[in-house]
């Protein structure tokens, strides 16, 4: 760079600076450019070949001061070059500044970094020490306060708030001491044998906000505890600063400090398992709050002691409170804190609660102090409040949202943050999305568990990780040195648990995990303890563990106890190393076996809800009862209880799942005529018949019809005659469907059996409505509607309701027809059918856009065709194709219509789903509009429409609806 001075003048002309290296070459310029704002720089040369000298001597007299060149300070090529050849040498590059007189330390600060203060401030403080060792009757005493930021120049000094705030620090410290800023710490980064400790926020003089300070303090010269720092308006704290960023839980934070600053709330509880980020919270939280405590917020950790009475020593030894000779230690703890506004963090607390009531006088005592628990375990206090610490949030994986979404659950935030930790490039995509995703949920979206599976990304891609997770103790390991030696696997953490309970526990925590999906007390005594053999009551047991973060508890009315999956891994072992894991398994299995059977009732009766929610709720249990029942060749336990539970699956819209089981349990059952056969074989039938799979229905039924009859089972008989019937209308053969559903409804009568009487009377309502019958259909629907009402099954009056609702659009009644369905919506609501809610949804929609409505019909088909999706219904996706066809014609789209109405018909024709005639009907009709107006062109579209996949239709009809 020339040697032109810094004139606004000269500022356009001004050349660029050339160096040779360019990561020095950035750093140089920035150095030179913040130089130069400074004023203080007369100019700066890029030394050249032969110009030292003159370029020197010019420059020099512009600044009106001489110039003496250090020539053992200049770079040289060579060693033993003579001043001569170094002032003529274009060795290497070399940047010539020459400061304005007076202001030379000011151009030369620009050039530090805030490194270099923080190394030397702690280096003058080490001399000032070793100076006050050497004449100790003149002691040194310097306080060192270090802050970055612009300074400018004024007459006589110079003005900053940086500078502000370094001589607020300065007269904070005390002797020996180094204070900083947040700012300065991560502008310096961590430098080798200094240590960052917080030492909380104060209200320095003269500034509105609190300040965060860092004492900076040698590594090897860490004392046990700090003294509470005094200012003007202080908020002293000792809390350790976090090496990682605290990753969400906003919720969380903002509940427990809400909490805490509740006027009755002086203890607080923070409890969950191993692993679950209670530390973390809690140090989040106090930092939240260290502006509500007037003398500050104190982090006492107990995980390392072990003997009673640790508890006030851990307090007197964090508070600096000395021992008074004569007077118990807990009195100069209670004397020193009486009067002040302090919180305590007391972390770790579960293996010392022996020393809660300690905690208890101390708060009685002190009325101004409160305590933030980290606990394991609950306290049992009369003074603690408690709050149980959730896992991170998951994503649910049958609906992933996209990669860019995901980051706003905790959990996937985690894993990423700390995967990228391990290695750098590692990044969530479209490809690994769902790996991660899954990830998550398997380890329950527990913090030191993600963190753990995170570090193994550097061996593991995600899709690996995942198919390691069946054995997630052997593989989560390896956690960091730094960290308690409970924290480095999560087999440590739960042995830490593990130790805690008693031996009875012990087995009762290692019997729960038989449980798939949690249990009831009820359930627990009748599998875990059915002769009473424990030492102590299971209710007992089970609230202790609850207590201890091993299990958790959800539900009101009927408390469901359930374990993590990692601490379920944990239990299972214990249970199969204990010898007893086989009878467990054959009690649970039992257990659950009469549950499904006692609940097979309910399919036709006023309390399915009731038992809908219970089986729901334990379709894990019943899930591994099967798989038990299978793997230990229990064949009858196993084709009895699918039988039992192929009603749930029927109206819980599983029926994937539901003949999976029931027939891999048939396959196991021979060939015999045995009610369970039969029972089993007819529920395989209508579990295919809500698959569409028309033959594969037919078949079943055709088979359990047979057994039945060798049998002489009259209801099976007469059922199995219906279910025929139901295939035959579906495939089009109404008069085949007809007869054998009035054979039905005959027997049926004669058995008495009010429900299969009501069934049948709906089935025959549903072949009359087929044939465009609609007087008659609607006759034996109201039948049917009275019947089921006096039964009290809602899911049956629904039903009715909406195929009266069918009967009223058909015959033009769109008033009655909305009222009606909107009646039957509101019971599959209630009962959460969702495919009967998005049928129902479906036709308000076609209904809400003949009565004029648009915004409404638009909003109901959507949210059908979202239900749709989420069941991955086939069937109902090609009736929602059509029905957006109905609505486009009706909104005069007429060429979407044709194209939505082929794609509709090619998806019923892969389907084996034909139209029955008074579907064709209605529909006719109300395609008939678009039809007129289209033309000869109608058929052409028609056809155009054919060749679209169920996904493309969808996708041409929503973007047809919004262009």
């Amino acid at each position: 760079m020339a040697s032109a001075e810094f004139t606004e003048e000269s500022k356009q002309k001004r050349p660029n600076v050339q160096v040779g290296d360019p990561f020095m070459e950035k750093l140089l310029l920035e150095a030179c450019l913040e130089a130069m704002k400074t004023g203080a720089v007369v100019g700066i040369q890029d030394m050249g070949a032969a110009g030292l000298t003159s370029s020197s001597c010019e420059m020099g007299s512009r600044a009106g001061t001489g110039v003496e060149i250090d020539l053992e300070r200049v770079p040289q090529r060579e060693t033993g070059m003579t001043p001569y050849e170094i002032m003529l040498s274009e060795s290497q590059e070399r940047m010539l500044l020459v400061a304005e007189r007076g202001r030379e330390d000011e151009a030369l600060a620009v050039f530090s970094s805030s490194g270099d203060a923080v190394r030397a401030a702690s280096e003058l403080q080490a001399h000032c020490a070793e100076a006050t060792r050497a004449a100790p009757e003149m002691p040194v005493k310097v306080g060192i306060g270090v802050d970055t930021g612009e300074a400018v120049p004024v007459e006589g000094g110079y003005r900053g708030l940086a500078l502000n705030t370094a001589a607020r620090l300065c007269a904070l410290a005390g002797p020996g001491e180094v204070y900083g800023t947040t700012e300065v710490v991560q502008s310096a980064q961590k430098l080798d044998g200094l240590a960052y400790v917080e030492r909380g926020r104060v209200r320095l003089k003269g500034f509105d906000d609190l300040v965060r300070v860092i004492q900076i303090l040698p590594e090897d010269d860490l004392p046990a505890g700090f003294p509470p720092l005094v200012s003007l308006v202080a908020a002293p704290s000792n809390l350790p600063v976090q090496s990682t960023p605290f990753i969400g839980r906003e919720r969380e934070v903002t509940e427990v400090s809400a909490i805490l600053r509740r006027d009755e709330v002086r203890l607080l509880s923070l409890t969950g398992a191993g692993g679950a980020g209670k530390t973390r919270l809690a140090l989040h939280v106090g930092a939240a709050l260290l502006d509500d405590f007037e003398r500050g917020v104190f982090f006492v950790q107990l995980a390392t002691l072990a003997a009673p009475g640790s508890v006030i020593s851990a307090l007197a030894s964090t508070l600096k409170i000395k021992e008074v000779a004569g007077q118990p230690l807990r009195e100069s703890v209670y004397e020193y804190l009486a009067d002040r506004e302090i919180l305590l963090v007391l972390d770790n607390f579960e293996h010392l609660l022996e020393d809660a009531p300690a905690v208890s006088d101390l708060l009685a005592t002190c009325p101004h102090v409160r305590a933030l628990v980290t606990s394991r375990a609950v306290l049992h206090l009369s003074v603690e409040h408690v709050y149980t610490i959730p896992p991170l949030s998951v994503p649910d994986l049958s609906h992933l949202p996209d990669v860019e979404a995901m980051s706003r659950y905790d959990a996937v935030e985690l894993f990423v943050r700390r995967a990228r930790a391990a290695k750098a490039d590692f990044v969530l995509t479209r490809e690994n999305v769902r790996d991660v995703a899954e990830i998550c949920v398997r380890l329950d979206g527990l913090p030191l568990a993600l963190e753990l599976a995170a570090a193994r990304v550097r061996a593991f891609p995600p899709h690996a990780l995942a198919r390691k997770l069946s054995s997630r103790l052997k593989l989560l390991t390896g956690g960091g040195r730094d960290l308690p030696a409970r924290q480095q696997t999560l087999r440590s953490a739960l042995d830490w648990s593990y130790g805690l309970l008693v031996e009875s526990e012990q087995v009762l925590f290692a019997r729960l995990s038989v449980f798939a999906g949690g249990c009831t007390v009820e359930t627990a005594e009748e599998v875990c303890d059915p002769e009473g053999e424990l030492d102590l009551d299971v209710l007992d047991g089970i609230t202790s563990l609850v207590d201890k973060s091993l299990l958790r508890v959800e539900g009101d009315e009927e408390p469901h106890f359930s374990m993590l999956q990692t601490i379920r891994e944990y239990a299972l072992e214990r249970l199969n190393a204990g010898g007893q894991a086989e009878t467990l398994r054959l009690r649970h299995g039992e257990r659950y076996l009469a549950m499904a059977e006692e609940s097979e009732h309910a399919f036709h009766a006023s309390d399915q809800e009731t038992w809908l929610q219970r089986l729901d709720a334990e379709h894990d249990n019943l899930r591994a009862a099967l798989q038990w029942a299978l793997d230990a060749d229990e064949d009858e336990i196993a084709l009895r209880l699918s039988s039992a539970v192929q009603w749930f699956w029927q109206v819980h819209e599983s029926p994937t799942e539901g003949r999976a089981w029931l027939e891999r349990s048939l396959a196991r059952s021979g060939d015999a005529a045995t009610p369970a056969r039969i029972k089993a074989l007819h529920g395989a039938g209508w579990l295919a018949l809500l698959q569409c799979d028309l033959p594969g229905a037919k078949a079943l039924f055709e088979e359990c019809l047979e057994l039945a009859t060798v049998l002489d089972d009259e209801s099976t008989i007469a059922e199995s005659l219906r279910a025929l019937g139901s295939v035959a209308n579906l495939k089009g053969n109404y008069q085949e469907a007809g007869g054998l559903i009035e054979e039905s409804l005959d027997r049926n009568r004669r058995l008495k059996d009010t429900w299969a009487t009501v069934a049948a009377i709906n089935e025959l309502g549903q072949v009359a409505a087929s044939l465009a019958e609609f007087e008659r259909a609607e006759a034996l629907f109201e039948e049917g509607l009275v019947l089921v009402r006096r039964l009290g099954q809602r899911r049956g009056v629904a039903i009715l309701l909406y195929n009266l609702a069918f009967v009223a659009r058909s015959r033009r009644g769109h008033e009655r027809a909305k009222d009606l369905y909107e009646q039957s919506l509101a019971i599959f609501r209630d009962i959460g059918e969702k495919v009967n809610i998005a049928k129902c949804l479906q036709e308000l929609s076609v209904v809400a856009q003949v009565l004029g409505h648009d915004e409404e019909a638009g909003d109901r088909l959507l949210e059908s065709l979202s239900l749709y999706r989420e069941l991955d219904d086939k069937r109902g996706l090609a009736e929602w194709i059509e029905h957006d066809a109905r609505v486009a014609a009706l909104q005069g789209r007429a060429g979407e219509a044709a194209r939505l109405l082929g794609a509709a018909q090619a998806a019923r024709d892969m389907l084996g789903a034909r139209l029955s005639p008074g579907e064709e009907s209605v529909l006719e009709r109300d395609l008939r509009p678009a039809r007129d107006e289209l033309g000869d062109g109608w058929e052409t579209a028609r056809r155009q429409g054919t060749g679209l996949t169920l996904e493309d239709a969808i996708e041409y009809a929503l973007r047809a609806a919004t262009a």
